[in-house]
């Protein structure tokens, strides 16, 4: 049997703040804000929370959304990350002894906006499926939208869906087809 979950990491911080700023001073106040949110959401412990969980229930296959990256890239010079939550979750799952591979790399959301003085900050967001390494081996991937067998709603099917059977499991949103490892 594959075992199946899913998790929303939460991208860290409210956008919304970032919306409806009345001139350069408010964005400024405002992109204050969305930083310091996403220094209080302690990326850090969420991922080793998340790693822990996962370690603890041992899922094949994990579906996470919100995967994240936060970067500056001042006026003049190369980008700085400011976070990168993929980064720090597998970094937790080895720590875990728990290891997962990133497969069907979807992209969710994304954009960015000058900051006065300081440059374009920019956050992207991805939905994944992590396959637990020793668990399933993947036996076809790609990219792109692929409906399940079975999927009533057609070749382009909206969001992620999962199917688990003795052919293995798909992804809707980004694909892998998996057999178990044992």
């Amino acid at each position: 049997m594959i075992r199946v979950a899913t998790y929303n990491l939460y991208l860290g911080a409210d956008l919304a703040l970032l919306f409806g700023a009345t001139d350069a001073a408010d964005l400024d106040r405002r992109v204050r804000l969305v930083r310091e949110q996403l220094r209080a959401t302690a990326p850090a412990e969420r991922a080793l929370a998340v790693a822990r969980l996962l370690a603890r229930h041992r899922p094949d296959l994990v579906g996470v959304q919100e995967l994240t990256r936060w970067t500056l890239t001042p006026f003049e010079g190369p980008p700085v990350v400011l976070d990168d939550f993929r980064a720090r979750l597998e970094a937790a799952l080895e720590r875990e002894s728990c290891p997962y591979d990133v497969h069907a790399l979807a992209p969710s959301f994304g954009g960015g906006m000058p900051v006065p003085g300081a440059g374009l900050l920019a956050v992207e967001g991805v939905n994944a499926v992590l396959v637990r390494r020793g668990g399933l081996v993947i036996v076809e991937a790609g990219e792109g939208v692929r409906s399940p067998p079975g999927c009533a709603c057609g070749p382009r099917c909206p969001g992620w869906s999962f199917r688990s059977s003795a052919a293995g499991a798909r992804c809707a949103a980004g694909w892998a087809t998996a057999r178990s490892g044992s």
